[in-house]
């Protein structure tokens, strides 16, 4: 993937550029940045195993590991179309890098405080 992407936006015939290739493989990128940067905050390292990637968040709501998937998938889906029709509609680079950079963080934000929100889904769902 990481090979399509770099000969895809790098190469002297690039498809699309280099933060297309950002909006392509966001979910990945976006959810290891946030890991790294809560495990940093609690004095962990970096490279220690959790359960607070996006897939076990999901799977802790009442998910099932297919479903998970799904949802994922579709929010993959989400960011890579944002991408394409910012490449397609000539979108300037940097607002379109600004954009990732606000969803990143925002992202951050949002898994520190996923256990608490996660309880109140749980709630209105009514999962148990």
């Amino acid at each position: 993937m990481v090979w399509l992407l770099l000969e895809g936006s790098q190469s002297a015939e690039r498809a699309f550029s280099p933060v297309t290739a950002l909006w392509l493989a966001a979910v990945p990128i976006i959810d290891a940045i946030s890991t790294i940067l809560r495990r940093v905050k609690k004095g962990q390292s970096p490279f220690k195993p959790d359960r607070e990637h996006l897939h076990h968040i999901l799977l802790r709501l009442g998910f099932s590991s297919r479903q998970a998937l799904v949802v994922i998938c579709f929010i993959s889906a989400l960011f890579a179309v944002v991408g394409v029709l910012g490449d397609v509609f000539n979108v300037p680079e940097y607002i379109m890098f600004y954009a990732f950079i606000l969803l990143t963080v925002l992202y951050y934000f949002f898994m520190l405080r996923i256990w608490r929100i996660s309880v109140r889904i749980r709630r209105f769902l009514n999962i148990k």
